[in-house]
């Protein structure tokens, strides 16, 4: 539970709810942990508040980052084809065209 706790952590509503959740059921875990716990401990909301804060600042800069990017054609033209598939799609249909012409001369 505590790796699929941290492949999740990235995702800020993730981090927001399970916040919650652990300071709802703060009681919970301080008969778990044997220990007086605070809402403030790493067993209760810790690590999601510290990813929420680096989630904040990473997501500013990747979002003025595509502001950036998005005023050059070039890049804008490389992510249409990247999004469009062109770049697999092409691949694809040209080994059916291939095989459809070996098909058709058998």
């Amino acid at each position: 539970a505590h790796v699929i706790q941290w492949f999740l952590r990235p995702i800020p509503s993730f981090c927001l709810g399970n916040a919650l959740v652990n300071a709802i059921y703060i009681e919970v875990i301080r008969q778990w942990e044997y220990q007086d716990v605070t809402v403030w401990d790493g067993p209760v909301m810790r690590w999601e508040i510290l990813c929420l804060g680096l989630e904040c600042v990473l997501y500013i800069v990747l979002a003025i980052q595509i502001d950036k990017w998005s005023a050059h054609p070039r890049a804008v033209a490389m992510w249409k084809t990247f999004v469009k598939c062109d770049w697999l799609c092409r691949r694809h249909f040209r080994i059916e065209a291939e095989q459809q012409l070996l098909a058709d001369d058998d």
